[in-house]
């Protein structure tokens, strides 16, 4: 069983395809932290046909020449699109990398009811840190104490109860 993670980014450009019939090869995604659109990863699978059509539509009507993040890796922009970072995508994936990245990232959808600059990063500090702990209530805690860390007045359950 895979577990995954669901997060909504904002799409700041995308990566040029070597193949004639895609638009596209990846979307680069960020997080506003504050007024800055920090980069956050690519996600370059989750498109059906009539998906790329339509994103890259909308995509060329953002185009612009500097980049909206606050930093992207060299490696990166030297063959990237700029867009005016507005529209909102659903991400899944498997965790953020130790450089704060989506992992096995994949589209899941255009979220029309999301304003780019209210969207916010979950990668909390642990995962910053690469820890297998989770920051809750002001302390690390270990995954296998969540039952003990909630009263029962706090209606929360984990599962285990």
């Amino acid at each position: 069983m895979k577990c995954s993670k669901r997060q909504e980014l904002v799409i700041g450009g995308y990566s040029l395809s070597d193949k004639p019939a895609r638009p596209f090869a990846s979307l680069l995604l960020g997080a506003y932290e504050g007024d800055e659109l920090i980069y956050r990863g690519r996600v370059g699978t989750g498109f059906d046909e009539d998906t790329m059509d339509k994103l890259a539509k909308l995509l060329e009507r953002r185009a612009r020449k500097t980049s909206p993040f606050a930093e992207v890796p060299a490696n990166i922009a030297r063959s990237v699109r700029y867009v005016t970072p507005d529209l909102v995508a659903e991400i899944e994936f498997t965790e953020f990398t130790a450089g704060g990245s989506v992992r096995h990232g994949v589209y899941k959808g255009l979220r029309e009811d999301k304003e780019a600059k209210k969207t916010w990063c979950w990668r909390s500090r642990a995962a910053a840190d690469n820890s297998p702990h989770l920051k809750l209530r002001g302390g690390a805690f270990g995954t296998r104490r969540l039952p003990t860390l909630f009263k029962e007045e706090d209606k929360v359950r984990t599962g285990t109860s």
